[in-house]
């Protein structure tokens, strides 16, 4: 089961504006698509009319590169943070 905080991609807008809105973290961003052009949107101050759903879409891999943002890749909490503990890079002072 994958939880809201960890909904990252292309979903179904959930204020009815959009074709599609980005999530991140589980929220919606400004990034809007429509027709596949993707602008910027502000998010609306009203809450959603609808739950957002994910998108399904054929993703071409070029050597894998673009595969962390299919709008399909969906992770763990562990894998979560795991890679956020590997990105940080820790300086120290001597």
């Amino acid at each position: 089961m994958v939880t809201q905080l960890l909904m990252e991609g292309w979903f179904t807008d959930p204020y009815g504006i959009h074709e599609a809105r980005w999530l991140s973290a589980g929220e919606p961003t400004k990034l809007v698509r429509d027709q596949g052009v993707e602008a910027y949107d502000a998010i609306p101050s009203t809450a959603p009319e609808r739950t957002a759903r994910p998108i399904a879409h054929s993703v071409r891999a070029m050597n894998g590169v673009d595969l962390l943002r299919s709008g399909t890749h969906t992770l763990t909490l562990r894998q979560a943070l795991s890679r956020a503990a590997s990105s940080v890079l820790i300086k120290s002072r001597g």
